[in-house]
């Protein structure tokens, strides 16, 4: 079971949640809450462009200097924001730069 939030950051309607987990073989990876999946706009330490897919909602985020994964995560109301980075493919410890390119849904994890 997962207990997530039931507020969003800032200014969101609701939290946003990464289901990225693994029992046995089995590995899960998808956004919990999607209702609330949305870009709240350029913030401090979230200042890149996103990319947006054919439904509208946001799928990429490209990272411009500055900016932090966490802050990232609280742009498009994601309350567990870090885990976009191993979703993405950085190993632990491992930081964004300016320019690397953050898919944002399950589509784009691989």
């Amino acid at each position: 079971m997962i207990a997530i939030p039931n507020e969003g950051p800032g200014d969101c309607a609701g939290p946003v949640w990464i289901d990225n987990s693994a029992v046995g073989d089995s590995t899960t990876k998808e956004l919990l809450l999607t209702e609330n999946f949305m870009d709240m706009g350029p913030r401090e330490f979230a200042q890149g462009d996103v990319t947006l897919g054919s439904d509208g909602l946001p799928s990429g985020y490209t990272v411009a200097p500055g900016d932090l994964i966490e802050s990232i995560g609280e742009r498009f109301c994601i309350v567990n924001g870090a885990s976009l980075l191993a979703l993405n493919g950085y190993a632990p410890g491992e930081t964004i730069h300016p320019g690397d390119v953050l898919g944002l849904t399950p589509d784009a994890w691989g």
